[in-house]
C-alpha cells in the first residue's frame, strides 16, 4: 500500500476544526456579554460554569429565552445549585410548560429513572405527566423523545398500546433527522 502524504493539508483541517470549534464558542460568549437572547446548550452551560463560575453561569441563565430548562439542569446536576431532583422537575414542567421540547425529554427521564430514590408511588404519579411530556416532546421534533416512544408503540411498553404503524412512522421520522 502507498504511502499518503496528505500533511500538506494540515493547516487547512486545523483551521477548519478550530472554526468548528470556536465559531459556536464565540457567538456564544458574544451572547454571554451582549445579553442577546439566542438559546444555549447545556454543554454549553456546563463549560461556562467550569471556565467562569457560577455567578457568570447565573448571570447568562437569567438572560435566557427560559432560564427555567437550565435552572433544571442544575438542579439535577449539582451545578451551582444543591442537587435536588424535585426542584429540577419543577424547573423541567414549568420549561415544558412553554413548549421546551428538550425540557419535556429531560423531565420524561428524569422522573422515570429508578436509581433517584424514589418510592413508587412517586413513581406512578409522575408516569402519566412525563408521558404527556414525551409525546409533546415528539411532536415538536426531538428526536429523542420520538425514539423512546418509538420503542414504547414497538413493544406496547410505558403504559401504551402496542402501535407498529405509529413506531415506524416515528423511526421514519429519526431516520429523516438524521439525513438533514
Amino acid at each position: 500500500m502507498k504511502n499518503l502524504n496528505l500533511m500538506h493539508l494540515l493547516p487547512f483541517n486545523q483551521v477548519f476544526i478550530q472554526a468548528l470549534f470556536l465559531m459556536p464558542m464565540l457567538t456564544f460568549l458574544g451572547a454571554c456579554s451582549s445579553h442577546e437572547t439566542s438559546q444555549m446548550t447545556s454543554v454549553e452551560l456546563g463549560i461556562l460554569i467550569h471556565d467562569k463560575g457560577c455567578k457568570a453561569a447565573d448571570e447568562t441563565v437569567s438572560h435566557q429565552p427560559d432560564p427555567d430548562f437550565f435552572i433544571g439542569i442544575m438542579h439535577e446536576t449539582g451545578m451551582c445549585r444543591t442537587k435536588d431532583y424535585e426542584k429540577a422537575l419543577d424547573y423541567y414542567r414549568r420549561s415544558s410548560r412553554r413548549d421546551n421540547d428538550k425540557a419535556m425529554y429531560s423531565f420524561y427521564v428524569l422522573s422515570n429513572r429508578a436509581d433517584r430514590g424514589w418510592d413508587l408511588k412517586q413513581q406512578d404519579a409522575r408516569r402519566d405527566e412525563s408521558m404527556i411530556f414525551l409525546q409533546r416532546a415528539a411532536q415538536l421534533g426531538n428526536p429523542r423523545a420520538a425514539y423512546v416512544l418509538s420503542i414504547c408503540f414497538e413493544h406496547g411498553a410505558c403504559g401504551l398500546r402496542k402501535d407498529i404503524v405509529k413506531a415506524n412512522e416515528l423511526k421514519a421520522f429519526i431516520e429523516s433527522k438524521k439525513n438533514q
